[in-house]
């Protein structure tokens, strides 16, 4: 109690020296300094003037000391005079001739120095609105430009505006004491709570004891308090989940719970945390028992002894076991539409090449039909140039760009096809097995594509099985939920049809099972594989809106499980195509950037019996077309070029000719469905490499 009448009589003398000092800070310091600021920026301006109105004319001034006193609110007026006294320029027309003063005028521009005089404006005039005015009046004489007194500038300021400075300062003063007084009373009256509230607070933090307890036993996640040498000095009951006492954990040191491979990054964090005497975040795998691994985030605060020095850390542990699976798998999606989109550059940029060299040997087996031992050279390169095809058009679906068709398909179809080529060629050793259980059995997709899949998955176990086993076909129908759906991207729950193909051979180490959907990745020797038959199995799965799954062991086999979404629509029929080149006639425009595209597609038609003109690139394109738009039949358009796209081109040769035929021609391709530039008014859509048939085909339906 004596202390605490001490401090009340200290803090009432600060609170009257607080008082006092602010009042006389403001009217002896502040209130001085703000009258003297408002005559120098007068004076300021009237040396301002001094010098800019020899240069005005008597418009410009006029305007000029208008806008002056709009912008300085300490000025009451300002006023421009010739020798005789007579106003030429002002701010305010009701003040002229109302603060002229002889003498002072008179010294003024006899002395040619400033004077400055207090004037009581218009005394007998009570009508005046500057009745008993007083005002601080501020002359100097300015020069003309040849040196010679023209007249004088005088500003005024109100002293109105002064004393209401002086005013406002007053009143800061009494609010300022007010404010301190609430202050005061304020902080007393919280004093006085203080008792009250102190024991009350006791009670609810024993209450607060009760429901975190209660809170730590019934969480997910798991409370932890460790020392600074590691030892656990207290962990949450959920570590019984895990296959944890934790009474038996009680004063042990983390190495208990904390997996040997990840111990030495997390005493890592430990030290680093005593040293910055921050917690740190890690993650960590329990040591368990069983085979499952449990991967927990660790987040924590220190904690300090009475002396502030730090003594431990506390915090939760959080299983992310699940949450790490999903980032797996989302990194893994991530790598492979990279890696997709890579592939579908370089097969794009490669088809271009090999439309050259197909439609040239194609050309030059034509011109030497009549001499074999010239054409059988021109049939080698055609074949080794369509199995280049091959290759691009498994790396085109791989990054989900290649010729896709669209048809209602029972999934059987394919699977028996592959499987009776399969027992064809394979060793006699390895026995098949087929299981199509799977009905209703329809999908939407393109049989060619799915039938190139289950080949390559049944070539694949072959070549894991040197000394024989078995390879399993089997499907069935299923349903993917909403919880398997939420861990696999791109899928959506509904009915799928679940192709399984497994196999007895050697399995997939672990280590590259991540990689062998990638492009060019194989464990085959050289020349035995060339890494592209899986990655154009994963791109024709993805195509298919489906997702596609591997298991393995080494020594025991693999399987893959692919889930292609069930389509119960009706049948779509394709109609044959001839097998012969259509021969035509008109005149085709044919942009592209590509010197051996244009070569060879203007030697293609030109067999075919058309007639064409060539262009590099869009701009030159358009030129050519609004020169001889009525001469064009059609226009032959390369999707990706430089200076301006083929979309772009697009647009602009519609604008020209709403009517004119435009056929897309391009390394990938773009499914009919999906594809904006059918919207756009594309009449067709050609993939390269293009063999004179298919161009045939191609602008003899665009021409319809």
């Amino acid at each position: 109690m004596r202390y605490e009448k001490k401090f009340w009589g200290l803090l009432l003398t600060v609170s009257a020296l607080f008082i006092i000092l602010l009042t006389l800070f403001l009217m002896n310091i502040i209130y001085p300094f703000h009258v003297q600021q408002m005559k120098s920026r007068a004076r300021e301006t009237v040396s301002h003037l001094r010098f800019v109105l020899p240069h005005l004319t008597p418009v410009t001034r006029q305007k000029y000391l208008e806008t002056i006193s709009r912008n300085t609110e300490e000025l009451s007026y300002l006023l421009l005079m010739d020798i005789h006294g007579d106003a030429i320029a002002h701010s305010n027309p009701v003040r002229i001739g109302m603060n002229f003063d002889e003498p002072g005028f008179r010294k003024c521009l006899a002395t040619g120095e400033r004077f400055e005089q207090i004037y009581l404006r218009d005394p007998d005039n009570p009508a005046s609105q500057y009745h008993n005015e007083k005002t601080l009046d501020i002359l100097e004489p300015y020069y003309s430009l040849d040196g010679e007194i023209e007249g004088a500038v005088n500003v005024g300021i109100s002293m109105k505006i002064m004393e209401n400075a002086r005013r406002n300062y007053i009143i800061v003063s009494i609010a300022g004491t007010l404010i301190w007084i609430l202050f005061i009373s304020g902080f007393a009256l919280i004093h006085t709570r203080t008792m009250a509230m102190k024991r009350r607070a006791e009670l609810a933090l024993i209450e607060s004891e009760e429901k975190y307890r209660f809170l730590v036993e019934n969480s997910h996640d798991i409370a932890y308090t460790i020392d600074t040498e590691g030892i656990i000095t207290f962990i949450g009951s959920q570590i019984k989940r895990y296959g944890f006492n934790p009474d038996e954990l009680m004063h042990k040191s983390i190495t208990a719970v904390v997996h040997e491979k990840d111990l030495p990054a997390v005493q890592k964090i430990l030290q680093e945390s005593i040293k910055h005497e921050k917690a740190g975040d890690v993650i960590f795998r329990l040591k368990v028992t069983e085979n499952d691994d449990y991967w927990f985030e660790a987040k924590g605060s220190v904690i300090r002894d009475q002396e502030g020095k730090l003594s431990g850390f506390s915090g939760i542990m959080r299983d992310i076991t699940e949450r790490r699976e999903l980032e797996v798998q989302l990194r893994q999606s991530q790598k492979m539409d990279v890696i997709g989109q890579l592939a579908g550059g370089i097969a794009h940029d490669f088809n271009n090449m090999l439309g050259g060299i197909i439609g040239s040997a194609e050309l030059l087996a034509l011109k030497t039909e009549d001499n074999p031992s010239l054409k059988k050279y021109a049939d080698m390169i055609l074949k080794g140039a369509e199995r280049a095809s091959d290759l691009t058009r498994n790396l085109l679906a791989y990054s989900r760009k290649a010729k896709f068709i669209t048809k209602l398909t029972d999934v059987h179809e394919p699977i028996k096809e592959a499987v009776a080529l399969l027992e064809r060629t394979i060793d006699r050793r390895i026995t098949i097995k087929t299981e199509l259980n799977a009905s209703p059995s329809q999908i939407t997709g393109d049989p060619t594509l799915l039938q190139n899949a289950v080949m390559n998955l049944g070539i694949n176990a072959r070549d894991a099985m040197t000394d024989g086993g078995t390879i399993h076909f089997r499907t069935e129908n299923t349903f993917l939920d909403e919880h398997y759906c939420s861990t696999h991207p791109g899928i959506v729950p509904g009915e799928y049809i679940e192709i399984e193909v497994s196999d007895t051979g050697a399995g997939i180490p672990g280590e590259i099972i991540n990689r062998i959907f990638e492009p060019f990745f194989t464990t085959k020797k050289f020349g035995q594989g060339t890494g592209l038959g899986l990655a154009a199995v994963y791109g024709t799965v993805k195509e298919h809106r489906g997702e596609i799954n591997v298991y393995s062991e080494s020594g025991l086999g693999t399987v893959f499980k692919i889930f292609l979404p069930l389509d119960s629509s009706p049948e779509n029929f394709i109609a044959a195509e001839s097998e012969q080149p259509e021969a035509g006639t008109g005149l085709i425009l044919l942009i592209d950037d590509e010197a051996i595209i244009r070569n060879i597609a203007h030697a293609q038609l030109t067999h075919l019996g058309y007639e064409v003109h060539l262009a590099e690139d869009g701009e030159s394109g358009i030129d050519i077309f609004t020169r001889e738009r009525d001469q064009i039949a059609l226009v032959i358009l390369d999707l990706v070029m430089p200076k301006i796209s083929g979309q772009e081109t697009l647009r602009r040769l519609l604008a020209i000719d709403p009517g004119v035929k435009v056929l897309i021609a391009s390394g990938f391709n773009y499914h009919e469905g999906e594809n904006e530039l059918s919207g756009l008014g594309a009449a067709g859509f050609i993939q390269k490499p293009f063999q004179l048939l298919k161009l045939s085909r191609a602008v003899v339906q665009a021409l319809k």
